[in-house]
């Protein structure tokens, strides 16, 4: 990783810089300290590479990195295929994770029929899904022993996340060339973006962003923070990229997976501060 200082706002900030080919940093994850990237046909952590296409989803497990690819859920460190079977979403925490399938949710040997579902974040025993339908997309809350709880509109490319235990969902209205999208809470908009920005396709912890935005001068990837504090505008992407975000308690990594010809991911440590 080489040193590099991103603007932030105001001032500048040292970051370390990852660089790789095609969608390098399409997704990122934090696992046991290390960073997991996914890019180049693999999941990259801790000095190995697995081959992977098409990963859906990518969280830490018990010791390693696992990862949901179409027709199944993978613990990579031990080589263990946990779950098999067709996959539309998945994601984990620890050694739980639960899987949508074509019309159904998955924990374990709990199987649900739930139409619809584009994504899944788990927090513990929470989980939140993203749900479509012609008309709508829509966030949703799952606890066990409650009632499913629509929390409000988002769009079939919203991030979904839990911010201070609160959860939180993007809505980046992508359908409109010139819309700020936002990050919204169950009170309503909890952080709008900039004009073109989309913000809400990645969150993580404080953190959101939207894709590299040409509408505004200067033009930049930006990383909002939803509490108000620091935040970072790369001044160089690719128009209308998607950016992804990864945080644990030490680090935020931002993701440009179509920067030029390749991908890169930034790397700050925490907190931010200028």
């Amino acid at each position: 990783m080489l040193p590099h200082h991103v603007l932030a706002v105001p001032g500048e900030l040292a970051a370390e810089r990852l660089e790789g080919g095609a969608g390098f940093g399409a997704r990122l994850a934090w696992v046991h300290g290390e960073l997991a990237v996914v890019g180049d046909g693999a999941v990259h952590w801790r000095g190995e590479s697995w081959a992977a296409e098409q990963v859906l989803g990518l969280w830490a497990g018990p010791e390693g990195p696992r990862i949901a690819v179409p027709d199944g859920v993978w613990d990579l460190l031990q080589d263990v295929q946990l779950f098999s079977g067709s996959v539309v979403a998945a994601h984990g925490d620890g050694e739980r994770f639960v899987v949508a399938s074509q019309g159904e949710l998955i924990q374990g040997e709990q199987i649900e029929s739930i139409s619809g579902i584009r994504r899944v974040y788990v927090d513990g025993e929470r989980v939140l899904l993203l749900r479509c339908t012609e008309q709508r997309c829509w966030a949703e809350l799952h606890e066990e022993g409650l009632e499913p709880l629509e929390l409000g509109p988002a769009g079939p490319s919203s991030a979904l996340a839990f911010s201070d235990g609160i959860p939180v969902w993007g809505e980046p209205n992508k359908a409109e060339d010139l819309a700020q999208g936002a990050v919204r809470d169950s009170n309503g908009p909890r952080l709008e973006g900039l004009e073109g920005e989309h913000l809400g396709q990645a969150i993580c912890a404080d953190f959101a962003a939207g894709e590299h935005n040409l509408k505004t001068l200067p033009n930049q990837s930006r990383v909002r923070s939803l509490s108000g504090g620091v935040e970072l505008a790369i001044a160089s992407g690719r128009e209308g990229a998607a950016m992804t975000v990864a945080c644990d308690d030490a680090h935020l990594a931002v993701g440009q997976p179509t920067w030029l010809d390749g991908g890169r991911v930034w790397v700050f440590e925490l907190p931010l501060s200028l």
